[in-house]
């Protein structure tokens, strides 16, 4: 059984920051001297080391553990200290049983505003129809967004729901936050759901738990319908970040599967502590698996923060109706590990593996792959086992990926499939 595990570093500086305390002189006048000090004005406040962080997605839709939609158009801000940066996506929608959206915009940013750090977030829908009609709207919009200014922290943001019905009954397009309303014959929604701490704010549009088996939606079915999160964290001396997760479907023209039991890695690490995030597995037309468990683990030590980010897939088969399978495996491994200490950045995939891999029409390949390996699929695409790439502050590791140059089940050209996917940075 191999496990990749080249290490690489990278040259660069630590990136530090820390409270600034204001000393004022104080004028005092020693016995039987004159004086004549002027006042001295109190300092400005120092606006302390602040990272941004915000996300925002579409849709999400699970039974239980059992994914049936990940998250669509998926966008985070990632961890970093630097404003006006700004990051995009999109996708046309989703169609499942007893649920559909339509087109999908979310964007993140961060700024400074005359010295003030903000976080922001939006998630913008055409419209959704979930339980067979029960409930629409024909557009919605969520919104999140954290300030730090004369050194106090503010949250501002909401959902709006145009054309907003359920039943017969039409309701405002602004409802207040945490608005709770039973549905009779499909269970309980929530509108405008917002969560926020001093320092950060999240924002559900629409939060939808069946507990009645309806039209197209199973028991236990849960829907999010425009997600928007925004958050400022620190003061920090470094920050960290990353993401693992079990599967995404990106492509023009796709409707995009989301990235599957994602864990993300905050901006300030879990103190040493793992986080999971665990689904019982996928079936569409291109990938299946069994459990998907995906973790982060992030500490900011004292001569640097570490991180890294680890998912782990039973059971993959990829395109079942190609070729027999493309490509199957019993388990698939990805982890990236990501360290700076003394301005040197060390990166790592030890621990990223396959376990009875095989791949139709390369009898030679076996557990043993060599990092991007990139394989040509004719009639399909190209094909890449244990792609690894390296930034300056960091490792992604994409286990498989199939970037098809040909339609294969109703995807068009141009879709990339990524299975078992990790990544860390550190700054």
């Amino acid at each position: 059984m191999f496990v990749a595990g080249h290490v690489r570093k990278i040259a660069g500086l630590a990136v530090g920051a820390a409270f600034m305390l204001s000393i004022v002189p104080v004028a005092s006048q020693l016995a039987g001297a004159a004086s004549n000090v002027p006042a001295v004005a109190p300092t400005p406040a120092v606006t302390p080391a602040l990272a941004y962080a915000a996300n925002a997605f579409g849709t999400t839709v699970n039974v239980g553990k059992v994914l049936t939609s990940g998250p669509t158009a998926d966008i985070a801000l990632g961890c970093t200290m630097a404003s006006g940066v700004t990051r995009s996506d999109t996708a046309v929608g989703l169609t499942l049983p007893g649920v559909t959206s339509g087109t999908i915009s979310n964007v993140v940013s961060s700024d400074s505003v005359d010295g003030n750090p903000t976080a922001s977030a939006s998630s913008t829908i055409s419209g959704a129809s979930l339980a067979g009609g029960i409930i629409s709207a024909t557009a919605i919009s969520a919104t999140a967004q954290t300030t730090f200014a004369g050194g106090v922290f503010s949250n501002a943001g909401g959902a709006t729901l145009v054309g907003l019905t359920i039943g017969s009954q039409t309701l405002a397009a602004d409802p207040p936050p945490n608005t709770k309303i039973a549905v009779p014959g499909v269970g309980s929604l929530i509108l405008n759901q917002q969560t926020a701490t001093p320092t950060s704010l999240t924002v559900n549009a629409i939060d939808l738990t069946v507990t009645v088996a309806s039209t197209g939606l199973g028991l236990g079915t849960k829907i999010v319908i425009g997600h928007a999160h925004s958050a400022l964290l620190g003061p920090t001396t470094g920050e960290m970040g990353g993401i693992a997760f079990g599967a995404s479907l990106t492509g023009t023209g796709v409707v995009a599967l989301g990235r599957v039991a994602p864990a993300y890695l905050p901006c300030l690490g879990t103190d040493g502590v793992t986080d999971t995030n665990t689904t019982l597995g996928i079936t569409t037309p291109l990938v299946s698996t069994a459990t998907i468990s995906s973790s982060d683990e992030g500490d900011a030590l004292p001569a640097g923060p570490q991180a890294t980010t680890s998912d782990t897939i039973q059971g993959v088969n990829l395109l079942p109706g190609v070729l027999g399978s493309l490509v199957s495996a019993t388990t698939v491994t990805a982890t990236a590990s990501a360290t700076l200490a003394n301005g040197i950045t060390t990166v790592s995939e030890t621990g990223s593996q396959f376990v009875g891999l095989s791949v139709a029409g390369f009898p030679l390949i076996n557990d043993d792959v060599a990092p991007n390996t990139e394989l040509s699929i004719p009639g399909v695409g190209t094909l890449w086992l244990n792609r690894v790439i390296v930034s300056p502050h960091g490792i992604e590791v994409r286990m498989i990926e199939l970037v098809l140059s040909v339609s294969v089940s109703g995807n068009p050209a141009g879709t990339d499939l990524i299975i078992s996917d990790a990544s860390a940075r550190v700054f």
